[in-house]
């Protein structure tokens, strides 16, 4: 009875027997590391074919086909092809907005905060220009899709943190005007957003003349043109 009973107890201690992976039914882990593969796969299918072949002329499925997936996966990851443009570069770009006001130095004057800021947007555009022509130009009205809701709450985030920047200036005394500080926020980037179409869009713009230029327009918002500005090339650009 002793040897039976240590027998049973032994056999209740072993594991269960491993199931047969039959392939119906991936284990989670596997499920989001494929999951992730394709994103990958069809993030860069994207970006080659946009670059290369141009956002109107490439196809929903010469993507699926670069990226060696389905075309119905295509929009398990993006509603249409202005989306995955998006699907492309709105993890960069929020990811930039963020490092952008994170760094922003608190004790230099609100232009130079400003340039700060808009010279890490402009080093980011610059770096891949052909996709920030693209994604700037279909930004105009950009409503619909997945990605476009990240894109708005990040807009929204950044208006928010563009607002503080005008809060703080005017609790320095910098800022007199009775205007609102979210409207003057909005001032602000209705500023950078035209001109840093119009710099990407030049073949020979260099990054000291495209400061120069954004300051001055910032300036000239910043003083009024009622008022003298003295030398309107006065001020260093901020470093990054």
């Amino acid at each position: 009875m002793r040897t039976r009973t240590v027998k049973r107890k032994a056999q209740q201690q072993q594991p269960p027997a491993a199931q047969p992976d039959t392939g119906l039914v991936a284990p989670a882990g596997r499920r989001e590391q494929n999951k992730a593969d394709k994103l990958r796969r069809i993030r860069a299918a994207a970006y080659d074919l946009f670059t290369t072949g141009g956002f109107d002329d490439t196809t929903l499925r010469q993507i699926a086909v670069r990226a060696e997936v389905g075309f119905g996966t295509l929009f398990s990851y993006a509603s249409n092809k202005r989306d995955l443009l998006f699907l492309v570069v709105t993890d960069d770009l929020l990811e930039m907005n963020r490092r952008a006001f994170d760094n922003v130095p608190t004790d230099i004057p609100l232009l130079d905060q400003l340039l700060y800021v808009w010279q890490i947007f402009y080093t980011f555009f610059d770096m891949q220009p052909t996709l920030a022509r693209l994604t700037l130009r279909e930004l105009n009205f950009y409503s619909e899709g997945e990605q476009a809701r990240k894109i708005y709450q990040g807009r929204d985030a950044m208006m928010a943190r563009l607002t503080a920047l005008v809060t703080a200036a005017r609790e320095r005394g910098e800022i007199r005007t009775a205007t609102a500080d979210a409207r003057i926020a909005r001032a602000i980037f209705a500023i950078y957003s035209a001109e840093v179409r119009r710099w990407i869009g030049d073949d020979n713009r260099d990054m000291a003349s495209g400061m120069v230029e954004l300051r001055q327009l910032l300036r000239l918002l910043i003083t009024g043109i009622t008022h003298p500005v003295g030398n309107p090339d006065g001020g260093s650009t901020a470093a990054v």
